[in-house]
């Protein structure tokens, strides 16, 4: 009876009118100035970091099972991606031990 229940909501509040009043009111700030910090940071410790690419994007869902099913996928591949992960480790114990 609950399944969904949260994502129901969510989107139904963040698509609401009140929603973006509040964003800009209270969270666009924040994060913003957040945002400045990290960056400057990023700086700083630039020379002492590896070299990643990563990849990050956002998506506007317009109903609660659409986002239902991108959030399972997204568990999916996140559970898929640490499963092959620790395939690989467990063989490369076995070359060391073997």
């Amino acid at each position: 009876m609950v399944k969904g229940s949260f994502t129901r909501e969510y989107v139904s509040w963040w698509g609401g009118t009140g929603a973006q009043g509040v964003f800009e009111t209270k969270l666009r700030k924040v994060l913003e100035e957040d945002l400045g910090r990290m960056l400057a940071i990023e700086e700083v410790t630039r020379p002492f970091r590896r070299a990643r690419n990563k990849k990050f994007a956002f998506q506007a869902i317009a109903d609660a099972e659409a986002a239902e099913r991108a959030g399972a996928m997204a568990a999916k591949k996140f559970l898929e991606t640490r499963s092959r992960k620790y395939i690989e480790a467990a063989k490369a114990r076995e070359r060391l031990i073997g």
